[in-house]
């Protein structure tokens, strides 16, 4: 390789000298085709979209166009040039609005908010540099050292938050590798030195004649390119149809061919005349004297960009662009742009001005040459019109679309039905006041852009894009429920209270503030859930509160209570109301004497806590169960009375073994037999019976023991089916008809399976008696009439006819009938209903022989549950 390089050389070099020569000619055309091709304007079409485009428009306030408000926060923030930030600036003081959810009459924000997903705080004025230094590399020239240190700078976000630039680094080799895709944009601007040039070139050559060598390639190269932009120069440019055609194929990578590299020069020259003016001559509007000279330049630098050789064809390759999907609302940055490129590899960019004050919509990203094109769309399903540099951007995430059949009504006026999300006052359908008032919009779809919402629906006969401030959903009217709690308001910042429930907007509630409030009725509205409270326990309605702006507790229906308490705890006091606050105190409890009762009148359950209603010195209120204790009688010696049979025992025994029906016992192996004579003997003879379940078989069970209703409801009916809290039914028949509670209790409880059998939860019978599934609810607790044959039916035929149709009187009124069809009779113990002392074998309550003993066991266990004994018992001798 090295004697080889020695014979080419003198041949690289000569053709060189001939390139230089043919450069003269060149330049000349160059300047003629300069002049036409500034003139043309390129407009791109996409054939895969829809041709028809969307009107678009910025929305009005009171009627008066406003200037376009800055979104809250860019997916990519800028630094501006002067003139930029501050229009910039201008458009925050003149109102964006924030969010705050302190204040519902504040218009709600309307600018897109989102983190930023690319941040590029290069100016216009950055690009024009960038660009310049993009040039000056593919010339093969040195950068400076200035020009090659990294840079760092801060851009403030519209919201006050301060962006740091990405910094740009040289990598160590010097060599860029644009397939990678660009998350790391510290690679996004640099361009390989003509030392990186050179080295590619050198590894080919021997290193002792490295200087000579190099020098000469790059001459014949330059030769070489500059034969091949003279043919090409003379040929006619492509039409734009031609254009178009190259973004299709640019997706997977533009081929390389000779008429690419003549547009190139043409183009790249073009372009440079553009970025080497400088700033103050574009803002002057002054034209550059040297304009002349400056061509010249520009091509002769330009003209080493296109190194087509077979060494420089890998480096080439690489730069195919990279494509991957995007989805974005965009608006362009600033009327100093680097324009539209189609396709995605052309050197320049065409007029993007028609663009501009428009929302434009990205479908599509590409990175190449060490930058980040996105490409555009005119409108949001409208034509593609080209790629554009990812720094004349401001970039909004655009979400997927999700279905919305809702309906709202028009609230706001102002701005526009638009024809895309965000449209700006170019791309309007209609404005919203030539709409009535409260005019329906019936949604089809939703999309998020940035932090705002947009509903695409019709309105009137129309249909386009709404933003959700410019609606309210259309409610339903409220379903109220009844409800029983306690509550308080959770913190002193709620929504307040509402009167109606539909109303907009709350009014205070401090006032309810520290104390404990009462619900009657729920509502649920508009999605939400609303309870309507009270000030005090039985006081009046304030409103109706949102169910998250209160702690609720459930609360339970009043039950009598006749019980008399001494107060033990002296802590706290009598409040107005269950579980009331120091604000809700009738009097300190400290201020009652030690030896204070408090006679209660009636008590409930506020979620796990106990509360008795009474009467406490000349006071009335309510006490935590916590703060008495019940006062617990002395009990006296029980009274026995002692009856004699009229007969002898086996006289007795005669009569039971002599019944038609004959007496029962339970076999040992299960199932019903004849009891024996002597089973019969021992359950008949009082003398046998000497423990204490015994005593219970003889107990007056027509006398009532007042036991309180909280005691028989916490003690024996708690968890009872049908039967449960109803100690109240069961103390009202003992003291009408003269029962003992106890006992009523515990011979509901048995028939009824502790409250659950078919008649104790209601049988459904029409006027006929007959069971239905739209009659009336009749129930009997005690199985009263409930004959074998058929046991429902006719027990609930039964209570038909007594009138027993809620619970309650069915324990009062079966407690009348044990009273007339026994008690009256004589048979007013266990003992007298089984075996009946006065008439021997006539009205017997049971054929079991072990009835009486086996009912009296579940009384004394009954018994026991209250802590107390019986106290009057009628026992029968022989």
């Amino acid at each position: 390789m090295k004697y080889k390089n020695r014979l080419i050389v003198p041949t690289l070099i000569s053709t060189a000298l001939f390139g230089t020569a043919l450069n003269v000619e060149a330049e000349e055309m160059v300047k003629d085709e300069k002049a036409t091709y500034s003139e043309t304007t390129l407009e791109v079409s996409n054939a895969e979209v829809d041709d028809a485009e969307k009107e678009h428009y910025i929305e009005p306030k009171n009627g008066e166009p406003v200037k376009e408000e800055v979104p809250l926060e860019e997916i990519k923030t800028e630094d501006l040039s002067n003139d930029a930030g501050d229009n910039l600036e201008n458009s925050l003081e003149e109102g964006t609005p924030q969010e705050d959810e302190g204040s519902l009459a504040k218009e709600p924000p309307n600018e897109p908010s989102t983190e930023p997903i690319e941040t590029n705080a290069e100016s216009p004025s950055d690009i024009d540099q960038a660009n310049a230094l993009e040039d000056e590399g593919e010339m093969g020239q040195t950068l400076s050292d200035e020009e090659n240190k990294s840079t760092s700078d801060t851009s403030e976000a519209p919201d006050g938050t301060v962006l740091k630039e990405t910094e740009n680094v040289e990598p160590e080799n010097g060599i860029e590798d644009s397939s990678v895709e660009e998350t790391e944009e510290v690679h996004e601007n640099e361009q390989p030195s003509s030392n990186q040039t050179n080295e590619y070139v050198d590894e080919e050559l021997d290193r002792s004649e490295d200087s000579q060598s190099s020098e000469a390639v790059n001459a014949v190269e330059q030769g070489d390119t500059r034969e091949s932009e003279e043919e090409e120069l003379r040929k006619p440019k492509n039409d734009d149809s031609q254009n178009n055609g190259e973004d299709e194929t640019s997706e997977t990578g533009p081929e390389l061919s000779t008429s690419d590299n003549a547009d190139i020069s043409e183009e790249s020259k073009e372009e440079n005349d553009n970025e080497l003016i400088s700033e103050d001559d574009v803002n002057s509007g002054e034209s550059n004297e040297n304009d002349e000279d400056v061509d010249k330049a520009n091509v002769m630098k330009l003209e080493p960009t296109s190194l087509f050789s077979l060494m420089s064809a890998q480096k080439i390759d690489a730069a195919s662009p990279v494509y991957t999907e995007a989805s974005y609302a965009a608006k362009i940055a600033s009327a100093i742009n680097s324009g539209l490129y189609s396709p995605v590899t052309s050197k320049k960019g065409v007029n993007a001005d028609f663009l501009l004050d428009k929302t434009i919509y990205v479908e599509r990203k590409a990175s190449y040459g060490g930058e980040t094109f996105y490409r555009v769309h005119s409108s949001y399903e409208g034509a593609m019109q080209g790629w554009m540099r990812k720094n004349d951007l401001k970039l909004w995430k655009l979400s997927e679309e999700t279905k919305n059949s809702q309906q709202y009504k028009l609230s706001r006026n102002n701005g526009g039905l638009l024809t895309d999300p965000w449209g700006t006052e170019k791309q309007y359908v209609k404005t919203l006041d030539s709409y009535k008032s409260n005019a329906i919009f019936k949604a089809e779809k939703t999309v998020k852009l940035g932090a705002l919402t947009f509903y695409y629906g019709k309105l009137g006969q129309d249909y386009g894009w709404i933003q959700d401030t410019k609606v309210e959903e259309v409610k339903s009217p409220p379903v109220y429920s009844d409800a029983r709690f306690a509550a308080k308001i959770d913190s002193a910042k709620n929504s307040g209270l509402y009167s109606p429930v539909t109303s907009k907007k709350g009014v205070n509630s401090d006032f309810l503030l520290n104390k404990t409030i009462y619900i009657e009725r729920e509502a649920n509205y508009g999605g939400e859930t609303f309870y309507r409270v009270h000030s005090s326990y039985e006081g009046p309605m304030q409103g109706w509160m949102k169910k998250h702006d209160l702690k609720i507790w459930n609360l339970s229906t009043e039950t009598n209570n006749t019980q008399k308490y001494d107060l033990t705890n002296h802590k706290g006091g009598l409040l107005t109301d269950p579980w009331g606050t120091k604000e809700q105190y009738v009097k300190a409890l400290d201020r009652y004497s030690e030896d204070e009762a408090f006679q209660a009148e009636k008590t409930l359950k506020l979620g796990a806590l106990t509360f008795h209603y009474g009467k406490l010195g000349t006071d009335y209120g309510w006490i935590q169960d916590t703060k008495v204790t019940p006062v617990q009688p002395s009990t006296p010696s029980p009274v026995i009375n002692e009856v004699k049979y009229g007969i002898s025992l086996d006289e007795a025994v005669d009569i039971q073994m002599g019944l038609r029906s004959k007496p029962q016992a339970w076999a040992s192996g299960g199932g019903w037999r004849d009891a024996t004579r002597s089973e019969v003997e021992y359950y008949l003879n009082p003398a046998n019976h000497r423990t204490d379940v015994w005593d219970y078989t003889y107990l007056d069970l027509n006398r009532a023991q007042n036991i309180s209703t909280v005691e028989l409801n916490n003690k024996l009916l708690a968890n009872k089916g049908i039967l449960h809290n109803q100690g109240t039914a069961f103390l009202q028949a003992a003291n009408t008809h003269g029962v003992n509670e106890v006992y009523l209790i515990s011979h509901a409880l048995h028939e009824t399976g502790n409250g659950q059998s078919t008649l104790a939860q209601g049988v459904r019978l029409d006027e006929n008696g007959n069971i239905s599934k739209n009659g009336k609810l009749y129930y009997n607790m005690y199985g009263i009439a409930a004959y074998d044959h058929n046991p429902v039916l006719e027990g609930a035929r039964y209570a038909q006819r007594m009138g027993w149709d809620t619970p309650a009187k069915a324990v009062i009124g079966g407690a009348q009938f044990i009273s007339s069809g026994y008690f009256n009779r004589g048979q007013n113990t266990l003992y007298a209903m089984r075996w009946n002392p006065a008439n021997p074998g006539t009205y017997q309550y049971a054929t079991d022989v072990n009835w009486a003993y086996a009912t009296a066991r579940n009384l004394k266990n009954y018994y026991d549950q209250l802590g107390i004994r019986g106290q009057y018992y009628t026992r029968y001798t022989f």
